[in-house]
Parts: C-alpha cells; structure tokens; sequence
C-alpha cells in the first residue's frame, strides 16, 4: 500500500459547555490504516462464534503522528520564571513542530480573567507566547484560580475599567468568552470539550475538575460568583464524557484536566473526588494518560494497580514547595518546565524540560493501552436471534475477570433480584454466571446487602434487615421512592449509568419522527385494504427543514436526541427547567427554559419529545396547556415517564384533532391494562417500555462495580446514586396542592402563582376576580407547570383498571408516612369511642396533656396494642407538650407521663402544643426558658427512643424557619387551624418546601352553623352525595393537609372515616370552596396568643421559593 500524504482536522465536540466550533490544525502527517478483516464462522451444536475485525488496530507506521506540548499554571505576566519557560518551549517548537499546545489549567493569576477586555490576557498569554513556534492553537481548561479566586468576591475587582464596571467581574465565564478568540485566534478555552480525530487515531477530552471537588470548593467564598462551582452540574459533564469514551475507537485516548487525581506535592497527596469520580472511567474505558496540573511542579505517575499514565504539568511560573513522598513516581521535579508529547503509531514519548538545559530531564515511552483489549467476541445463541454478547456492548474479559474477583471476595454477601420485567430470570442467570450468589423474593434473604430491582413488589425489601444498597435496572429510580419500606431502609439508590442508552434512545426518535412526518401508518392502513394510495402525504413530501421538533428536558438523552435530529436537518428546539448554556449545544438547537417560555416553546414545535426526569414540578406536564399552545395538528411522544402525562388531555387533544398522532412508550402502570384505551386508538402508538433498554452484560459489569464500591464503603461513581430529598412527597406530589393555583378566570392559577412563575416580585395581596379564593404565595411543592382541573387523573391514566388510588397518607421527613385522617381526642371521656374508630379503620390518634384524658385514650388503645408490636407500628400517635412543661426537666416529665397514660411504648409524634412558655403550673410568662431550650429537650427524646419525630403547633412561618435554622431534628409538622374560611395557604405551601407538613384541627370549624352547615357546603354535599363534614375534610385532604376531627359517635365516626379517599372535588366545587375565606377567620383564638402576620417569614419574592 502506498502511503499517501493529506491534511488531517480535529472535530471539537462539546461535552457539557463547549467553545466555537474550532478545527485543531494538525502537521500534515503521512499514514498507513491497516484494516484486518479476521471473520470465521463455527457451527457447532448451534452455537456460533464470530470474531470481530480490527479496523483500529493501527500500523506503527512512523509517519503516523502527532505532537503538542502541555504546560500549567503559567499566567503570571512574565513574571516567576514565565517567560523563561515561554522560551524553552519555543526551542523544542522548533525541533517537534506541535500540532497545538494543551493548557492545564490556572491560565491566569491571581483570581483569573475579571473581563474579556481584560490587559492580563495580553500581558500574561500573547506577549509571553509570541515565539512563531508557539502560534499554534491552544486549548485550555480550567482550574480553580480561574474560578476567581478571591477572598471577599463580592467587593468585585479593584482595577475595573470606570466605564466597564458592569462587564467586569469575578468569573470562569470571561475565559471562555468568543471575544477573546477575536483577540488571538490561537485561544480556545471551555469547561469541556473533546478533540476527535476522524481518522481514529488520537482523541482527546478535556473536563472541567473543580466542581468535582465539591469538599474543598463548594464552601469557598467565590463558589458563588457568576459561572461558578454551584452553577455547575458536574455528575451530568462526568456522565456525558463517559458517552464520548464509551464511542471513541481511537488508537489513543487521551484525557486533560487541571487537577491531579495522585500527587506526591506535600499540599496535595490525593484528591478523594478524582479517584471515586474520575480514575474509574479512565480504567474502564482504556484511556492511556491523563494530563493536569495543579501542583506548581511536573510529575510522572503510575499506580500499579491501573493502566494509565497521570502527567503533571503545572510548572509554567511559580513553582511548588517540594515532595513528601516518591511513591509510584519515577520522576518528579519542583523547578520550572513544561512537558512535550510525540505519538507515533502504537508509541507515545512523553519529555519532561526544565529552563536551565534543551535536554529533556526526563523521557518515557508510553505503549497503547487499547492493543491489549482489541479482540472480542459475538457469541450467538440459538432461537434467540441476536447477540447476546456483543464486541461493541460486551464486558471485557479483564474487567470480568475483575470484578468476579470482587464479588466472590465476600461469598457470605448475598443480592436479592425482584424485577417486573420478564428478563428477571435473564438478569438472575448473568449475575449467577458473574459469581454472585442471587435470592429471590420469598426466599431466605437473611444474607441480602444489595437488591437489584426494577418495579418490584411494594414491601419486597422489608425483609432484609442487613441491606446496605438498592441498585435498580435501568437508569430511573423513582419507582423506589413510590414503596416507603425503601426510603425507610435509609441505604444509597443506584442506577445504571449506560452511555449507549442515550444513541439507542435517539434511533428511537428517529423512526418515530420519520413515522409521523411521512404518515407511515396511513400507508400501512392503505396496505392492509390492498390500496394504491398516493394521496396520503397529498402528492408531496414534507421535509425535515419543514418539522420543528421540541425537545422537552436537555440531560444526557435529550442532549443526544437534539443533536441527532439537528443533524439530520430538523429545526430543533429544547426546553428545560433551568436555563442551559446554548453553547453546549450549537447553533442548530434553539433553547428554551422556564414557564415564561414554555408556551413559546409549544407553539413552535410540530412534534414534542418529552425526555424529562419525572419530579414534582415535572409531573402532568404534558397535559392541555402544552397541547393547546402546539401548532394544530402537532404530534407527542412521551419517552420518559408515565406520571408525565394526563390522558385525559391527550384523549381530548386527539379527538378535538389539536393533536394527530402519539408515541407512548412509558406509562404509570405497567404493563398496561388490557382495558386501556390507548390500546386501540387509532391515533396512538403503544410500545412495551421498549425505546432504550439497558444492556445487560454492560448492567452486570456496573452491578458487579457498584456493590464492590459499597461492600469496600468507597464513593460510587458519578451520576450512579440518586439523591433523594424524602422529607419531599412522592407518591401524592402534584396532586396535593394543585388547586391552591386555580382561578377560572385567569389560566395561569393566581395573580402571586404567574408571578412566581416569572420570577417576579410578589405582592403582598393578590387581587380578587369574581368572588373566587386564590391562592396568595409562591407554589408549594408538587406542583407542576401548569394547574389543571381536580377531575383530572393526576395519574396520567383514564380507567379504574389503570388507576392508583388516591393516596392516604403522607410522606415525611426520614420516609415515614402519616395517615391523612386522624381522629382529635378532645373532650374524649369515653375509652369506648378510640376503641371504636379503631375497629372502623383509623390508625392516626391525636392526643396532648392538656386534654386531660390520655389515661382514657389509653384505655382505648389497650386491647389493639396487646395484639403486639406490629399492632403497635400501624399506628400514628401524636400528643402535646403544654405550655406550662417547657422547661427541659418538664418535658421529660410530661413526655413520661404520656407514655405511662397512653401505654404505647413511644411517641409517633411530639409537638409543642403553643409557642407560649408559662411558670410550671401557672398561666404567668415564664421568661427563663427559650424555644430552643424546650425543641433540644425533645429532641434528646427522639434519642432516647421515647419519640419518633418531631413538630410544632400554631406556630408563624417566621418561628419555623427559626427552629429550622439551628435544630438537630427537623419538625415534620406544623398543626394549626385549617379550613376553607382559613386557608393559611402561603403557611401551609411555604411550609411544606420547607419538609414540614401541616396537619389541621378544627378542620369542620366549630359549633355548626357558620361553616359545617353553610349554605355552599350542604350544595355540594348534595351534589356529591356525601356528607357536609366529608365535603370540608376533603378540602383539606385533597391538598395533602392531614385533619384531625373529633367525634364521639360511631356515626360520627364512620361518617368521616369511610370512602374518604374515593372520590374528588371538582374544580368548581373547590372554587366555591375557596370563596368562603374570610381573612383572620379563627374558631381557636385564646387570649394568652398574638397571631403574626400572615406575611410573616418566607420568600421576600416568589422566586426564592418556586423553584425554576
């Protein structure tokens, strides 16, 4: 073969925030490409074996090269030895002929760039590389003195320009900014990017490794400027860069970062994050060296026990203090230098120079790591039609061979496996085949540290008692926060991180896209009636440029969805909660973000794909508000999940031909009912969960990984453990508040909802239209984008056979769930009535000292909890400490003597009866004794076993927020009067952001006649067929506001308790509702109490509050 002389480019990709679309020159290079075709088919008892040929198996042709040189921690503006580095790179320019030179990071001293004006990139880069070697390109990362690095960052710089004192300040952003790229063109500087060589021959990513360390840099005092460390998303940049290694078939993989992840630099040693985080990629994916600075010095390192090879070049001007240690280091040097890098075909020479000699001081040769793991196989297995084990998917024999090493390390730890997908049993044997020992539900679980589940059985893990992790199938979790046994179990939530999950994903969308846009059902309708019909697409076929598609959430899928549509040639539009760098995207996706830009969004997409993580804020969202805003006759696909979507809207989308075609493939209940509609609708397509399934070997390997990572109590890798704040409801989320944000007359809920939706200022008082009752304060949590009517299925399913029952109770803080209905102990002199509302149903027994009868409810309860403790742990028992018991020594005493009354072993809950502390005995203020010094003792009580948890009664917003700025335990309940003619609703919402739930007394009012009996009250009992107090209770219940009535009669009683949960309100029924508020309305109002302002504590705007 002859070689043949061309010019070869880079294609710099962005991972999360890329720069411009820059093309790396590289020196004209002459190459040979080797392609070696081995194919070989054995047939033998059916099995066949394929050998995979090697088209990146390069020769070691030396005319195959590359060079570039690697210099850190440089700008200092000549100063400290800079610019003799400067020079002695430009003489071994002349000799290599670099390709570009890579820049490790700390580009400019002290605290940055504080503009792109800024004189520094002058003085510190372009006159100190001004050699004509050195104009090259050079691509830059960036480390935490860039970050803007300063102590008091919020004084700003104090050398800004008098007429640029807007554009100058503390932050990365400056670096990356074009106009500095106008200035030298050489620059180019990002937070992560790649260089892939489309000859395969050398790829290089380079990452953003400052907000990975987030114990060092997360509570600095510049963490918070502009483009800063909390600005960062650092799990999705690590979960993206895994996606570009996992496709790279280049010889070489080379990765840059600015710190180390071992270092001999007596400050340094070892950055914890960059092990756990980063090291595993480099190992998993065969990368041949990473490349950092960081320590003012150059280093060469090499663990034993991984592949790679760790440069540290971080010597470009002020150099480090010295060395503790030359482990795994054979060379190391704390002078001035820089390092230069030459790959020819399979060899890699790595040289280290100082300013004082053009003698390298230092030099290695480095093999490819890749040429020991070239050859796979594809094993084919009979009746199944297709690999199961494939050379691009497969587990490498060396890291198998690994982490079965790990899994039999503990033969006594054992994996439970409850999955309701039919591969269970695929799943059981590959993990089996791994070394693991595999239970299955009903089996004896006694060994069980890790379960591997996918939509298991609620309570299927209450059984094992020394669980240490759960790991889940596939990438989502939020069927685990659904089973309250798995939040309780307080153990690390893992998913499978599978880069190719997000290319299998994006095929999907193509067929679907093509599907719609070219009317292939109507071509198949007409097949099947044998008919020649041209006129499906009217004689015309619709181009990609002509069919806008919206992309709803812009993570690790949606990302690769966008760019795969852009590049086929559709107009591509993304939508996220947050703001996203369009940078990281390119020119041909335009980004929306936010509710004010959610309609425009809409109207501007022919066909929406939602890819959003289902939250709170997420759930319902494709629903009529987005349909309506979509151009008539549009198209939805809903590849995320089922609770994304309410059917009801989408049946009347379809009917009303708003909409004309849907892709469903996720659902809320699956497998989806045969008594679905969706089955058979001829506008719908239906797909078993199927449009990105997790590779199985690649999901063992991760298993296999994970619970080593967990066994071994070592970090897991990033973007595997989901973090779950449980003190925010799940399973109710969405549902319990949306009617605070309804007003017939304005679409978009309340006058303070839009606002908060816009982020703008709230009003202290919204305005009224009509006489309906709105809601006065930012959005409580579990609300989604846009309100919709109570009769809709917040569910996303339209049948009884489909739907989940309306929840009855609440999750707390910590995962416990509180029932919704209680029974109040008031004025309860009959032990008979407990006894009675237990035999009905209830399980949440209110009580408090002051009462005065807690031996009488005790009497009560006696017989129910002789049947044992898990009688005992049915129920929710909550009592009161009164005012005159605050003194520490008094709580004890009140909370012992409940105990011994009520006879149930501890509390459920404990709360301070009133924000009020008296004398002991006496109604006198008692001023020795503090909120706090009565909160800590109970608290010492939840330590002693004698109390679960923890709250507050009739306490302000602003009394909450200060208990909850220094308590060890959190309240997870405010009690307080609640009822349509109170609604307190920016308490209750407010509050509930905070984690702290409110429950409602005197939820029927009292004495009858103003609200029980009032006239709005008995036509909607009538209307509904219930009772007047169940029409009141539901107001509350439905919002996910626990009530307490009292009741002394069976009827009363049963009354209140039975099919409370089975029905709805309707939207005009809690409209009217709503009307019936009347501002400081109290049955409960003792003298001895100064109710606050409603406005008290909170949000000062809206924002702070609705999260987006």
């Amino acid at each position: 073969m002859n070689a043949t002389t061309q010019q070869v480019e880079f294609h710099e990709q962005p991972l999360e925030s890329a720069v411009d679309q820059g093309l790396a020159r590289r020196l004209k290079r002459q190459h040979t490409l080797l392609f070696v075709g081995v194919g070989s088919l054995l047939l033998v008892l059916g099995l066949f074996e394929l050998v995979v040929s090697l088209p990146s198996l390069v020769s070691n042709n030396t005319d195959d090269r590359m060079a570039f040189l690697v210099l850190g921690d440089w700008g200092r503006r000549g100063e400290f030895n800079q610019s003799l580095v400067a020079d002695a790179m430009a003489r071994k320019a002349a000799l290599v002929g670099p390709d570009f030179i890579v820049s490790t990071g700390d580009n400019f001293y002290e605290s940055g760039l504080t503009s792109p004006d800024d004189v520094d990139f002058d003085a510190s880069f372009r006159e100190v590389y001004h050699h004509k070697r050195a104009q090259v390109p050079w691509y830059a990362v960036l480390g935490n003195h860039d970050y803007g690095e300063v102590d008091e960052p919020e004084k700003g710089p104090s050398d800004c320009p008098k007429n640029k004192k807007k554009e100058c300040f503390y932050s990365p952003l400056h670096q990356m900014d074009v106009k500095l790229k106008e200035r030298d063109s050489r620059w180019h500087c990002s937070r992560s990017f790649a260089l892939e060589d489309p000859s395969q021959f050398v790829d290089i990513f380079f990452i953003d490794t400052t907000p990975i360390l987030t114990s060092k840099y997360n509570n600095v005092p510049w963490a918070t400027n502009r483009g800063g460390v909390l600005d960062q998303d650092w799990q999705s940049q690590l979960e993206e860069l895994e996606g570009q290694l996992s496709r790279s078939k280049a010889t070489w993989k080379l990765l840059v970062g600015h710190h180390p992840i071992h270092s001999n630099h007596i400050k340094t040693r070892q950055f914890e994050e960059m092990v756990a985080a980063v090291e595993p990629l480099i190992d998993r994916y065969n990368v041949d060296a990473y490349f950092c600075g960081h320590d003012h010095n150059l280093q060469h390192i090499q663990k034993n026990k991984v592949g790679y090879h760790q440069i540290t070049s971080g010597a470009g001007s002020q150099i480090g203090t010295g060395f503790f240690s030359q482990k795994d280091s054979p060379f190391q040097y704390d002078k001035n230098g820089f390092v230069s890098v030459e790959i020819r075909g399979n060899d890699m020479v790595i040289e280290y120079f100082g300013i004082d000699s053009d003698d390298p001081l230092f030099s290695t040769t480095v093999h490819a790591r890749k040429l020991g793991s070239l050859v796979r196989k594809t094993v084919f297995r009979v009746g199944l039609g297709s690999a199961a084990v494939g050379a691009k998917k497969g587990v490498s024999e060396k890291t198998t061979t690994r982490l079965m090493s790990q899994a039999v390390d503990r033969p006594e730890s054992e994996v439970l496996i409850s999955s309701s997908f039919g591969s269970q049993s695929i799943w059981k044997e590959r993990l089996e085949e791994a070394g693991l020992t595999v239970r299955l539900p009903g089996e004896d679980v006694s060994k069980v540290e890790v379960a591997i589940v996918f939509n298991p059985p609620q309570g299927v893990l209450e059984p094992c008692m020394n669980l240490k992790a759960v790991q889940s199938l596939g990438a989502g979790v939020d069927f685990m926060m659904e089973d309250p046994t798995i939040i309780a179990k307080n153990v690390p939530l893992m998913r499978i991180v599978d880069p190719l999950m997000a290319e299998r994903m994006s095929t999907f969308c193509v067929w679907a896209v093509t599907n719609i846009q070219r009317k292939c059902d109507a071509y198949y309708e007409a097949q099947m009636d044998c008919r020649w019909d041209k006129s499906v697409e009217n004689y015309k076929n619709i181009d990609n440029k002509d069919v806008r598609i919206g992309v709803m959430g812009l993570g690790v899928m949606g990302n690769h969805v966008a760019k795969t549509l852009s590049m086929l040639g559709y107009p591509v539009r993304g939508w996220t909660r947050t703001p996203k760098d369009s940078r990281a995207f390119g020119e041909k996706v335009q980004l929306y973000h936010g509710d004010e830009q959610f309609v425009d969004f809409a109207s501007n997409s022919d066909i929406v794909i939602n890819l959003l993580p289902l939250t709170p804020q997420t759930k319902g969202i494709l629903n009529s508000r987005l349909f309506d805003a979509m151009p008539r006759g549009g198209a939805v696909m809903n590849l995320a999940r089922g609770a994304h979507l309410v059917a009801d809207d989408l049946l009347d989308a379809l009917e009303r031909g708003q909409l004309e075609a849907a892709v469903l493939d996720v659902f809320v209940k699956e497998p989806l009912p045969p008594t679905c509609p969706f089955w058979k609708h001829p506008k719908i397509r239906v797909f078993p969960h199927m449009s990105s399934v997790t590779d199985i070997p690649n999901g063992v390997e991760q298993i296999l990984r994970n619970r080593s990572l967990i066994l071994s109590n070592k970090p897991l890798p990033p973007g595997v453990q989901a973090h779950v704040d449980v003190g925010q409801p799940v399973k109710w989320a969405g549902q319990a508040f949306s009617y605070l944000m309804h007003h017939p007359q304005n679409p978009h809920g309340s006058d303070s909802y839009y606002k908060a939706s816009q982020r703008e200022q709230a009003e202290s008082e919204a305005p009224r239209q009509g006489n309906v009752g709105t809601w006065q304060g930012p959005a409580p949590p579990g609300q989604g984008i846009a309100p919709r009517h109570a009769q809709d299925n917040h569910e996303a399913v339209i049948t009884s056979s489909c739907v989940m029952s309306e929840p009855e109770d609440v999750m707390l803080r910590g995962g416990a769930r509180m029932p919704l209905l209680g029974l109040g102990t008031f004025k309860i002199q009959d032990a008979s009535v407990v006894t009675q509302a237990l035999e009905i149903g209830y399980r949440h027994i209110d009580c408090a000292r002051i009462y005065g009868n807690e031996d009488v409810v005790g009497e009560g309860l006696k017989d129910f909890l002789a049947a044992g403790e898990e009688a005992r742990r049915s129920l929710w028992i909550t009592s009161k400490v009164w005012n005159d018991s605050h003194r520490p020594e008094d709580v004890v005493k009140s909370v012992d003597a409940t105990l011994k009354d009520l006879g149930c072993g501890y509390l459920d809950l404990l709360l301070i009866h009133w924000p009020e502390a008296w004398l002991p005995g006496t109604e006198e203020p008692d001023t020795t004794v503090t909120i706090k010094d009565t909160y800590q003792a109970m608290e010492r009580l939840v330590g002693e076993g004698k109390v679960r948890f923890l709250g507050v009664s009739n306490f302000s917003l602003a009394q909450i927020e200060d208990v909850l700025s220094w308590c060890t335990e959190k309240p997870v309940v405010n009690q307080i009067e609640l009822h349509p003619m109170l609604p307190q609703r920016k308490l209750v919402g407010v509050s509930c952001r905070k984690g702290v739930h409110s429950v409602a007394y005197s939820p029927l009012g009292v004495g009858g006649e103003e609200l029980l009996n009032h006239p709005t009250v008995t036509k909607i009992a009538q209307e509904t067929g219930k009772s007047n107090a169940h029409v009141l209770l539901k107001w509350n219940v439905q919002r996910g506001v626990a009530v307490i009535p009292k009741a002394s009669s069976e009827k009363h009683l049963r009354d209140n308790f039975v099919d409370l949960f089975t029905w709805r309100l309707t939207w005009d029924q809690k409209a009217a509702l709503d009307a019936l508020e009347k501002p400081g309305k109290r049955f409960i109002d003792p003298s001895f109490h100064v109710w606050a302002d409603v406005e008290e504590g909170g949000a000062k705007k809206p924002s702070a509050v609705f999260n987006y």
